[in-house]
């Protein structure tokens, strides 16, 4: 017999013993007085079937999935009176398919069983995550996002809109998406462990995302409650420390040279916001961390569409700009489109070392040019989105890490970098 039929054959009977197992445990716990309407015996066999079934004929399948279908709504009729849920039911059909889907994908219908016995195993933590933590404006909140992502992004046009190729409706709600998600991450994180390590977590992640939408979405968060100001910015510096340290790759990736060269002025800048980040920290106090009320919104979808309007007239702007420059100009052109595209920018620098039509020196301060925009940009964002005592602080560390960035390069020899790594 061929080795891949007995593998299919193989999986679909582990799917439906690992199902099985995971609802007979369930029932002991929860009902240990009450029969088990399917158990491990009956998991294995409606997974083989539908293996089975699949193996022979596909018509088959839809036979049979009509079979376990009937059985399992007579099942469901003889034990609603005791046990009103259908999740066993459900299962069971679900079973029979993943058993199905063996002969076709078996990695994929593993994959897909250990998800599903993880959603059930966590029956009791999902119930009370549903019923007891989240509170209803969370839910509310919770749709708005999902529709926002689900629904509106994929409908609008992906394409620039208008003759200058600078409106693009797509990546103007994405904006509006990622403020919106950031602001929820907070929210949840602070929930969970509190101001101290929540948001400051949370600006570290989205930062690898979009720095600009952190320094937003984290100064909406500073100005709803006054108390949340410091770990506010303290997450924004993360965010940006996280952004810095993306320059490393994506130099790497264009050039080797270059990304040696960047190590200095990036590894200062990323030890001040590193620095600007625990600093904030340790100034909380144990009353500046209190935990949201779950009543409290997640975001203001107003404030989001303002932020992320005010981040696409940047874009549009620095696209206009970058197109009066010709390449005389490549190292301004690159600044200036770098309020922008901060990454896509570090790359086109890095391009230019590796071509040639930049020194070491004038490299360096092309990058040091590429944060000064960026932080100005995001500056500005802060002082909109969080007011002044955000904005302030923000403003302040960015500052100190342009300054510290632009202090290497002062420093730095000419030709030292290259120089070392070639010995």
């Amino acid at each position: 017999m061929d080795n891949g039929i007995l593998s299919a054959l193989a999986a679909a009977v582990g799917i439906g013993l690992m199902l099985g197992i995971e609802r007979e445990r369930n029932q002991k716990i929860s009902h240990p007085e009450q029969k088990t309407a399917a158990g491990v015996r009956t998991f294995a066999v409606a997974a083989l079937t539908g293996s089975l079934a699949a193996l022979f004929d596909p018509l088959l399948v839809s036979i049979g999935l009509l079979g376990v279908a009937g059985l399992v709504v007579i099942g469901y009729l003889r034990t609603s009176q005791e046990q009103p849920g259908m999740t066993t039911e459900l299962a069971l059909i679900v079973a029979y398919l993943l058993g199905a889907l063996c002969h076709r994908d078996p990695v994929l219908a593993a994959g897909i069983a250990v998800i599903l016995t993880v959603l059930l195993a966590a029956k009791t933590k999902i119930h009370q995550f549903s019923r007891e933590w989240i509170s209803a404006q969370e839910m509310r909140d919770g749709l708005v996002l999902a529709a926002a992502v689900l629904i509106i992004l994929p409908l609008l046009p992906s394409q620039p809109i208008d003759p200058w190729s600078l409106v693009n409706p797509q990546r103007i709600w994405l904006l509006v998406v990622l403020i919106m998600a950031i602001s929820s991450l907070g929210h949840f994180l602070l929930r969970l462990i509190g101001a101290r390590r929540g948001l400051p977590l949370a600006g570290f992640f989205s930062g690898f995302v979009s720095s600009t939408a952190a320094v937003a979405g984290f100064g909406e968060r500073a100005r709803a409650s006054a108390q949340h100001l410091r770990p506010a910015v303290a997450a924004a510096m993360m965010a940006n420390l996280a952004s810095v340290l993306l320059f490393i790759p994506v130099t790497w990736a264009i050039s080797q040279q270059a990304m040696r060269l960047a190590l200095a002025p990036i590894g200062a800048a990323a030890g001040v916001l590193l620095i600007g980040g625990l600093l904030g920290l340790s100034r909380i106090q144990e009353g500046d961390d209190p935990l949201p009320s779950a009543e409290q919104r997640m975001f203001r979808l107003r404030h989001a569409l303002l932020l992320a309007l005010f981040i696409s007239l940047i874009v549009a702007g620095a696209s206009l700009v970058h197109r009066q420059f010709g390449a005389g100009a490549s190292v301004v052109a690159t600044v200036v489109a770098s309020l922008a595209e901060l990454h896509a920018s570090a790359a086109s620098l890095a391009q230019l070392f590796e071509q040639g039509a930049l020194s070491e020196r004038l490299f360096g301060w092309g990058l040091v040019g590429l944060l000064v925009a960026s932080s100005t940009a995001k500056s500005v964002l802060a002082w909109l989105s969080g007011g002044r005592g955000y904005g302030a602080r923000v403003t302040l560390g960015l500052a100190i890490m342009c300054a510290t960035a632009a202090l290497t390069v002062v420093l730095l020899p000419d030709g030292s970098i290259l120089t070392t790594a070639g010995e």
